[in-house]
């Protein structure tokens, strides 16, 4: 075995064919195994599957992985992290750093015994069909903590989102490898406007509608180099494009692409938007927190009706325009909801279904403004009663105390509904605490003493 890294280092190991010593390691880190000093751990995870050619050895019937140390005279306070990459031909490359540092490349290895990839192990000694019975003896002293292992690169991207006809495109490939890893595209092709750089950054504006199946692969540092590979598949769309009441008219399924909407609520994963007419608000499915509300946003994604009823967009996209902000309208609890807008159950559903009871223009969606007497139901819920309509649900989000001393209050919120066998009934959603207002005068009058 051959060290590339400091010479005279006094940690590494010595290699027996059964009493035969085959030779010795001394480099700037080392590959142990066996009986390892007490407080030094290991990674017990049985066969590593991103590590192909790391070879198991059991002890006391539990299957551990090669261990890495580092080179004699690191700080024993700091946490120390390694990782390492064994190719099929016995080169170890290390990797080390400690705390919150960078990366230090502390050597490469090659070990011209290497056994066998799938050699079977008893206690300390691995039992090769090629090189016979091999018994590691580390010779290492020191402690170690948040030991990482890595062996060829995993591609941590599982998928790709879908884009849209004219709407730029921009997603990150990940690996985790040796470094530096370079990307490639080896097989199909990338939709139309889209290319891939090689540090892995997808990028363009698609130009085509189709379905595109392509694979990549990530090529790692080690040396010699390993490799992994994945394929994707990116549907492209053309959206249709219109307002929220427009949009709303069109069947479950259709790519719907709605400008210029302003956003009046988070419920992440969901925001609410509105025409800045006030005229009509939606619900948009959309798990980017980077979204605020008052921002006036593009909005691109797909219809469907979610299992209360409500119609709304899953996103494919949210571009921001600027900020912009909007007023709620102000409704009697009769008004809240309202009738049936382009309804037709379909399938597939189209149009709003209107609440029970209701009638006039859908609000299904807009920020509103209604008053009533208040009924207490618990920590996250009450109701609230103006007498048009009886009583309507208000819930709130966690961190917003409701209590049951309130009488009568103003409440801000979101229309919305919720489903009770082929009904919908009449909700709002508050966003905050100060949506709720105690008029003055309201509140109940102190206790006696």
């Amino acid at each position: 075995m051959v060290g590339n890294g400091l010479s005279g280092a006094t940690i590494g190991f010595r290699v027996y064919d059964r009493y035969d010593e085959l030779g010795e390691v001394g480099a700037d880190f080392c590959i142990v195994t066996g009986y390892l000093p007490r407080d030094i751990s290991g990674l017990s995870a049985g066969y590593y599957n991103r590590s192909p050619y790391m070879m198991m050895l059991s002890e006391g019937g539990t299957t551990q992985l090669l261990t890495i140390v580092p080179a004699p005279g690191f700080n024993p306070a700091e946490a120390l992290e390694l990782k390492i990459a064994v190719s099929p031909a016995g080169v170890a490359s290390g990797y080390v750093r400690f705390g919150a540092g960078g990366w230090t490349h502390i050597g490469d290895v090659t070990v011209d015994f290497w056994p066998d990839a799938h050699a079977a192990a008893d206690g300390c000694y691995i039992d090769s069909p090629t090189q016979g019975n091999i018994r590691y003896e580390p010779f290492i002293e020191g402690y170690m903590e948040n030991i990482g292992l890595i062996g060829p690169p995993y591609i941590e991207t599982d998928s790709l989102p879908d884009g849209i006809v004219g709407w730029e495109y921009e997603e990150e490939l990940h690996a985790e490898g040796v470094p530096p890893c370079t990307w490639a595209v080896i097989a199909g092709a990338l939709p139309p406007g889209l290319t891939l750089t090689t540090s892995g950054h997808v990028s363009g504006t698609p130009t085509a509608v189709g379905s595109y199946a392509f694979t990549v692969r990530v090529t790692d540092g080690q040396t010699p180099p390993a490799s992994a590979e994945r394929e994707y598949t990116v549907n492209i769309f053309e959206a249709q494009s219109g307002s929220i009441a427009d949009m709303k008219q069109l069947a479950d399924g259709t790519v719907v692409e709605i400008p210029g909407v302003i956003v009046t609520a988070l419920f992440n994963p969901v925001l609410y938007a509105e025409q800045p007419d006030r005229f009509s608000g939606i619900r948009v499915v959309w798990d980017d927190e980077s979204v605020s509300e008052g921002e006036q946003v593009n909005v691109a994604g797909t219809l469907q009706t979610n299992a209360d009823g409500e119609r709304e967009i899953l996103a494919l996209d949210i571009r921001s325009t600027g900020t912009a902000s909007v007023d709620p309208v102000g409704l009697n609890l009769k008004a809240l909801g309202g009738g049936d807008f382009f309804y037709n159950p379909g399938p597939p559903i189209s149009g709003q279904q209107g609440v029970l009871g209701g009638s006039g223009l859908n609000n299904i969606g807009l920020l509103v403004k209604v008053w009533g007497n208040v009924t207490y139901v618990d920590s996250s819920t009450f109701l609230v009663d103006d007498g048009s309509a009886g009583p309507v649900p208000v819930t709130v989000p966690p961190g917003v105390t409701v209590s049951s001393d309130w009488q009568v209050v103003e409440v801000t919120g979101v229309s919305s509904c919720y489903k009770d066998g082929s009904d919908l009934y009449r909700l709002i959603r508050v966003r905050r605490q100060s949506d709720i207002v105690v008029p003055a005068g309201a509140e109940p009058p102190p206790s006696p003493p």
